[in-house]
């Protein structure tokens, strides 16, 4: 199954509110980075490509011992997910493994019009490794800063269904 969600964020919304800008700047300094939570396994921009955190048990969260089941990937944003998605699989008795890279979109073809060229070769070696790696889960979840991409270039909806197309076919 593929599900799509479109937010186009809540920026614009919540800044309508007259104490938004007070109550973000508070939220700022007790929220921390993907980066900086032990669980999280997002690796930034240019932080070099270790296949070991494939296997890194600091990876994967929800209950039981049990192999996981669910890889969830993509660039930042995918990050964005860990802490709800794991907060789910603790309750509903699932696990993931979460392994996601900055500025780096998960796309079996393409990739290279929907990032700056210096970032390529790092993030072309990352999707290596998680095409290689994904054939070990049945749930592969993407995350992406989709609009972005869309707006990038006209093909990012084939470009999309072809990377779903990969993983549905393993």
């Amino acid at each position: 199954a593929f599900i799509g969600i479109k937010s186009d964020g809540f920026d614009d919304l919540f800044a309508r509110w007259p104490r938004y800008a007070a109550t973000d700047n508070k939220i700022a300094k007790v929220i921390q980075s993907p980066f900086d939570i032990a669980y999280s396994c997002a690796l930034r921009t240019q932080e070099k490509n270790d296949a070991a955190i494939f296997s890194d048990p600091r990876c994967i969260l929800g209950q039981g011992t049990q192999p996981p089941h669910m890889l969830v990937i993509g660039d930042s944003n995918g990050g964005h997910f860990i802490g709800y998605l794991g907060a789910v699989a603790d309750k509903v008795g699932f696990r993931f493994r979460n392994i996601t890279r900055a500025s780096c979109p998960v796309f079996t073809t393409g990739l290279e019009k929907y990032i700056p060229e210096n970032l390529y070769r790092v993030c072309h070696a990352f999707n290596e490794q998680v095409f290689t790696h994904s054939k070990a889960y049945d749930t592969i979840f993407i995350g992406g800063v989709w609009s972005r991409y869309y707006r990038a270039h006209p093909d990012f909806l084939q470009d999309l269904l072809a990377t779903v197309q990969f993983f549905r076919s393993q």
